[in-house]
């Protein structure tokens, strides 16, 4: 088996030769003050890559898959970072072994919400949802000065209770308690974030996030409280068009 810097390398390589220059544009200008290179594969690709590697290491040792997905980042390439997060994913084993330092390990660097979301809905979300993954860690980063780990605070979150499957084992106490900690966070991303948090938890425990909308409302950005409010009365984000 090759080593795991050697099998990234070769990784990165498929993404280079796969990668839409038009499309890579695109997320360049859409996270323009990403400091991670962008070459515009699709989803499904690096998908299809990430369970093919995991396919090739399922009978590793977990250090090598870890490793490997480290490699990766390393790299500072953000089609790269979403095969590390999808490859370890795919060995959810190994997943959910990982050390509260290798998770932020492989989240260092992680400048875009699409960066961001994608480490929490493959790695913190479902440790966090079981247990795995504790809350104190959660508060630590939302106390971050760095907005992007802020984000991930509440992504985490968000995730967590996003599929059905987890959203029954999440806490929800001290996930309100992260968005408290947040509520005041101005920040255009945090905000956002804050709102999926609290539409995912509604899901889960409605009386609770409509007792958060009340006694925040002073505090509340308006486009969470407006997306918040939508969600709790129609159980959509945005409320449905009037016909003309």
């Amino acid at each position: 088996m090759p080593a795991p810097q050697t099998t990234a390398d070769a990784i990165l390589r498929r993404l280079r030769a796969i990668g839409i220059p038009r499309r890579a544009e695109l997320m360049a200008a859409e996270y323009m003050s990403s400091n991670l290179v962008h070459l515009g594969c699709t989803v499904p690709d690096v998908r299809r890559i990430a369970k093919e590697t995991a396919r090739a290491l399922r009978s590793q040792v977990p250090a090598v898959a870890v490793a490997t997905a480290l490699a990766l980042v390393a790299h500072r390439n953000h089609d790269a970072r979403q095969v590390a997060y999808e490859l370890l994913a795919a060995l959810p084993r190994i997943r959910d072994g990982l050390t509260t330092t290798e998770l932020e390990a492989l989240s260092n660097g992680n400048d875009n919400w699409a960066a961001v979301d994608g480490f929490s809905s493959s790695l913190s979300g479902p440790q966090y949802a079981t247990g795995i993954l504790a809350p104190a860690v959660l508060e630590r980063w939302a106390r971050s000065a760095d907005p992007w780990t802020r984000r991930a605070a509440l992504a985490t979150v968000a995730t967590a209770f996003q599929r059905a499957a987890l959203r029954a084992r999440a806490p929800v106490a001290p996930s309100i308690r992260i968005c408290e900690l947040l509520v005041d966070d101005r920040h255009d991303h945090v905000v956002k974030a804050l709102s999926w948090a609290l539409r995912n938890l509604s899901s889960r425990d409605r009386e609770a996030v409509e007792r958060f909308v009340v006694e925040h409302d002073a505090r509340l950005a308006a486009r969470a409280k407006r997306e918040v409010r939508v969600k709790l009365a129609t159980g959509r984000k945005s409320a449905p068009r009037t016909p003309r």
